[in-house]
């Protein structure tokens, strides 16, 4: 993740603006509920951060649902 633009807000001005950049990999889980013509699909990942500059440091985690409307 690359921030382009600079915060904004009170904070961010004591901070000069707080622009930063973070890198992540890690595993993903995907689990679709039929092969043929999907109805639901369930995604989890998790995201390990490393070389951060200017951002909170952690573990990332993503839960996705979708669900096919017909």
């Amino acid at each position: 993740m690359t921030q382009l633009n600079n915060d904004t807000g009170p904070l961010a001005e004591v901070l000069h603006g707080l622009q930063g950049r973070a890198w992540g990999s890690g595993p993903v889980a995907l689990y679709v509920a039929r092969r043929e013509n999907p109805g639901v699909t369930i995604q989890f990942r998790w995201v390990r951060e490393f070389a951060v500059k200017n951002l909170l440091k952690g573990d990332v985690l993503f839960l996705g649902l979708t669900i096919k409307l017909d």
